[in-house]
């Protein structure tokens, strides 16, 4: 969400700190920051009004209250102990208008609150300059100044509103739930077919708006509007969610609506448009309100005690103190039924506010974590339940790891599988996995191809994970090698884990013996076994101890490319008599190569090199180096890598060594 500090500054008379000070501020108390954009302004008396737009990441804990301007200026006062400017409450003169409104809610669960007025001979027109640059500054578009006005008011109080052409609304308003197939045509111009779940804004003739989500065209405030209805209304969170989603359609007041905001800001927000249209249309007049309000929210209570606030911070916060943070966010403290009690009446706005537990987080956060020392753990002579699928998962994983595997963790979203996902991130992660073997094969041939940046002769990986067949949510194990003779090999890696390997047998595809799968494909051997049936016929075990978790080491990780790389052998013949007499001959032969790309200054493109074969004829040894090469920020040609192996060439020449 972006925050305008401008904007901010009008609830203050003080002036406020830095944009980079209450970003630090926001950080360590509020939320986090994702970054401070510099605006430019017009002039305004001859000075330029510059801005400076905060982008705040507010979480679903806090959006009831803090998707607005005053929401983080009544934040900037509790934290800064900044006192808010007093703000003058402007009502506009009511009169009987010509056009009467009636408003019929069908469902008060859906909408527990819906105000509508009438307001006549509006004068719709560009916005003026302020008004449109506050917009921009947001991201928002600026249309007219009546649209303008209503999300002026959203972003500066966090209530969104909605103007209807009051000569296009047919009758009465009645929010109610859609029919199924109902259609209707959004503000831009997208064609929307409704079911029976969604709700809609309605008159006599249909629907004129997605309630909570989006305005139809049908009433769309234009240049030739003279006539208009103001909506403030309070809809449910999750039907505004589930309408949005189905549809399609993410704005600033579904954000709002979808984390629930109180019904009790309708009024405000009512009251503050109608001030707002009044400025920039002198001719408007303004009708009555409508208030369909049946059931009206009461502040309710919560009852902690300055121990508990404490016990949960793990600080040492006077009573006095916790009162002064409670009353800087507007709770009201009173005693409870007993003296250590404190009886706090919670404003209606904040919906996050509900268990004691809620509260000492508010106390904490206001009174800074970076205050609270840190404290030992108490000791417990309670030990955890020994887990024995986890026990002898992490077992299996630890003896595959000691025979030179490596554990991968592949996707469980894949393009086919049993059951759906009802919104994909992508097509080809629709579904869930119904095994482990279709994603491992494709680990292995990329696993192939990279094999010479790896260094690896051999490919050798394992997974565990969660598989969902028709038959459930499963744990399997999958081993797959690509290397000669990696069935047995794949056996004998079974059999040290302890899992019976009888029902195993070389098939042609795949089969399953036993709940054991294997498999020979493309050169691939692999292996899936039902792991969560084969351990639930394994001992119980007692205790965590030999699975070695004290024993981790420390591993350093470096970038790495994102390059292809070249592959170059070179392979040369060394007389025997010369390896008798240096009995380090292996190193002698990396020296000159190393020196041979120390002076090409090619060593940074090495990203792996190895010994990959020796033997001897006719009394001479070879060896046979690989080099892999490879850029951090481009992709190497030939024509770059071939006058550096040239150079090797020449230098392994020097020394006299035959080159193959």
């Amino acid at each position: 969400m972006k925050i305008s500090k401008n904007w901010l500054q009008k609830y203050f008379d003080k002036k406020l700190p830095s944009a980079e000070a209450l970003s630090d501020l926001f950080t360590f108390h509020f939320c986090e920051v994702e970054g401070i954009e510099k605006v430019s302004g017009s002039e305004n008396d001859g000075k330029a009004e510059n801005d400076e737009v905060l982008d705040l990441k507010i979480l679903p804990d806090r959006a009831h209250y803090a998707l607005c301007h005053k929401g983080v200026a009544e934040e900037i006062s509790a934290l800064l102990n900044l006192p808010l400017k007093e703000q003058k409450e402007v009502t506009v003169a009511e009169v009987e208008t010509k056009r009467k409104i009636s408003v019929n809610v069908v469902d008060k669960n859906f909408c527990p609150r819906y105000m509508a007025r009438v307001v006549e001979n509006v004068k719709v027109t560009d916005s003026p300059a302020w008004l449109k640059e506050k917009m921009e500054a947001l991201g928002a578009r600026s249309i007219n100044n009546i649209v303008d006005a209503t999300n002026y008011v959203m972003f500066d109080i966090g209530q969104p509103l909605h103007a209807f052409d009051a000569d296009k609304v047919v009758g009465n308003i009645t929010v109610r739930p859609a029919k199924s197939g109902e259609k209707i045509t959004t503000l831009d111009g997208k064609e929307i077919t409704l079911t029976s779940d969604d709700s809609v804004i309605a008159d006599d003739k249909g629907a004129l708006a997605i309630a909570g989500v989006k305005g139809g065209i049908k009433a769309e405030v234009t240049k030739e509007t003279k006539n208009i209805i103001i909506e403030s209304a309070n809809f449910n969170a999750s039907s505004v969610r589930k309408t949005s989603v189905r549809v399609g359609i993410k704005n600033d007041a579904v954000k709002r609506y979808e984390n629930a905001i109180t019904p009790e800001l309708t009024e405000e927000a009512m009251k503050a448009v109608s001030e707002q249209i009044s400025e920039s249309s002198k001719s408007a007049v303004f009708g009555r309100v409508v208030d369909g309000y049946s059931d009206p929210v009461k502040p309710w209570s919560v009852t902690v005690t300055p121990e508990f606030i404490n016990e949960k911070i793990g600080s040492k916060i006077s009573t006095e103190e916790i009162v002064k943070i409670l009353e800087k966010l507007n709770i009201d403290v009173a005693k409870g039924s007993s003296d250590s009690e404190l009886l706090l009446t919670i404003p209606t706005k904040r919906l996050d506010l509900i268990i004691p537990e809620d509260v000492a987080e508010e106390v904490g956060r206001i009174y800074g974590y970076e205050k609270v020392e840190s404290q030992p753990l108490p000791l417990t002579n309670k030990k955890p339940e020994i887990n024995k699928s986890f026990y002898y998962s992490e077992k299996i994983k630890n003896v595959l790891a000691g025979l030179g595997f490596n554990e991968v963790y592949l996707y469980s979203l894949v393009a086919t599988g049993d059951y759906e996902v009802t919104y994909p991130l992508a097509s080809d992660k629709a579904f869930l996995r119904k095994n482990l073997s279709d994603g491992m094969i494709k680990c292995v041939e990329k696993g192939v191809i990279n094999a010479p940046l790896l260094g690896l002769d051999i490919i050798k990986v394992f997974e565990i994970g969660k598989v969902f067949t028709k038959n459930g949510e499963e744990l399997h194990l999958c081993i797959s090698m690509k290397a000669k003779k990696a069935e047995g090999m794949i056996k004998e890696a079974l059999k040290v884990c302890g899992i019976d390997d009888s029902s195993v047998a070389r098939t042609a595809g795949m089969t399953d013996h036993g709940g054991i799968k294997v498999n020979n494909l493309n050169g691939i051997s692999l292996c899936e076994i039902n792991l969560g049936s084969v351990i639930e016929k394994m001992p119980t075990v007692n205790s965590y101890d030999d699975l070695g978790f004290a024993f981790a080491k420390k591993v350093n990780y470096k970038k790495f490319s994102l390059y292809p790389f070249i592959v170059r052998d070179i392979a040369f013949f060394v007389p025997e008599e010369e390896e008798k007499a240096d009995k380090k001959i292996e190193e002698t032969a990396w020296k000159v190569i190393a020196d041979s790309l120390d002076a090409s200054k090619a060593m940074h493109l090495i990203t792996c090199h190895a010994l990959f074969d020796i033997f001897k004829k006719d009394g001479k040894i070879s060896y046979a180096f690989r080099l892999v090469f490879q850029a951090n920020d481009r992709t190497l040609s030939d024509e770059e890598v071939n006058p550096i192996m040239q150079k090797i060439y020449d230098a392994v020449a020097e020394k006299g060594w035959q080159i193959r």
